[in-house]
């Protein structure tokens, strides 16, 4: 039998044919398929192997009604949560069907700041209570997801063209010393990837953004969960805050703010949960974690203002650029502030809450 059916999504890359809303009878669903193939974009691919960081059936074997993730997720109080999943099905054409909630909270791409605040908090007592948990050692998360990504974005060519930055550089996007600076960050980053790899580990989502996200009355619940796995502590919060201004959710002169609050949100919420990092050190590990994985950003910038191209991540070009830049520019004064003798701990031992964990939100 047929339903009516609306088309929610249309897949950009990696392993997704399709999301849909489906009415059901009693209410909706939303259908995901998903299969081993990708758009044939080299930077988002899908790999039949289950030890791969790209696997195509992660999703489905995460978001499982009896999964492991689901478990201890549910098992944090004052946590994030994962869109519920009503069933798995292998279809004959090889695709396999995810039979998912249909959330109709407010989506976090049209969440003001404040809200952000409130998800990082959630956040940082999910990843401080699943630090060295069991779920770590779970076959279906992935392990090396981050480093594979930098190698897939990292264009080693771009910013050794030294005329890349007239363009941008004209337009007023950037000051006179950031290609520099820009340089001198650029050389440092294989190094910072082996820093963050020594960070705490803990569940990591790898694309915690506002368009993954939702508030389902106060709940944060989090959607598309094709790469999770083992990550450093700090990178999905400090994803959440630049790429809402890199996916054109929040106005680019709010980022400093925004950045702030998310620091001061997840700081909250991982020492409520029994995190020992402090702060200052929660904020060194957001600045590193956040300039290796989204360092590219700033030459991918470069290359479509000097290539005049109409749109820039699905805003006009001029309205891009702007947002871009200004995400490239606070990335680039972030790490000024980056303490170079390795503040953050390499390791950490959760202090056992006493009690309950006491969640204290501020307005």
């Amino acid at each position: 039998m047929a339903y009516p059916s609306e088309v929610l999504y249309e897949p950009i890359a990696g392993a997704t044919v399709g999301v849909w809303r489906v009415d059901v009878p009693g209410g909706s669903m939303v259908l995901k398929r998903i299969h081993c193939g990708s758009s044939g974009d080299q930077r988002w691919p899908t790999s039949a192997d289950p030890a791969s960081n790209y696997y195509w059936r992660r999703e489905a074997d995460l978001l499982a009604p009896d999964s492991a993730l689901r478990a201890a997720l549910d098992g944090v109080p004052g946590g994030i949560r994962p869109v519920r999943c009503h069933g798995v099905f292998d279809r004959p054409d090889d695709t396999v069907a995810l039979w998912l909630e249909h959330l109709t909270g407010e989506y976090g791409a049209r969440w003001a700041p404040a809200r952000y605040r409130t998800v990082a908090a959630q956040l940082g007592r999910t990843q401080a209570a699943l630090t060295e948990s069991a779920l770590l050692a779970a076959p279906e998360l992935s392990r090396t997801w981050l480093r594979e990504h930098v190698a897939l974005h990292r264009d080693e060519e771009a910013l050794a063209r030294p005329e890349i930055w007239q363009p941008a550089l004209a337009a007023g996007l950037f000051g006179p010393d950031v290609p520099d600076r820009m340089n001198a960050l650029w050389a440092e980053l294989p190094a910072w990837l082996d820093r963050v790899e020594a960070l705490p580990r803990t569940l990591t989502h790898f694309d915690f953004h506002p368009g993954n996200l939702f508030d389902a009355d106060g709940e944060s619940v989090v959607i598309d969960w094709a790469y999770a796995g083992v990550g450093p502590v700090g990178l999905d919060p400090a994803c959440l805050a630049l790429e809402a201004i890199y996916d054109h959710h929040l106005d680019p002169d709010l980022l400093p703010e925004l950045f702030d609050l998310v620091v001061d949100g997840y700081a909250t919420g991982y020492r409520q949960a029994g995190g020992l990092l402090d702060a200052a050190a929660i904020r060194q590990a957001m600045i590193i974690t956040v300039a290796v994985k989204l360092g590219w950003t700033v030459p991918a910038l470069l290359e479509a203002v000097a290539e005049n191209r109409a749109t820039l991540n699905g805003a006009p070009l001029a309205e891009g650029a702007r947002a871009w830049a200004a995400a490239g520019n606070l990335l680039l004064n972030l790490v000024d502030d980056v303490d170079e003798r390795g503040s953050a701990p390499t390791s950490q031992t959760k202090r056992p809450p006493a009690g309950a964990v006491t969640i204290e939100e501020k307005p």
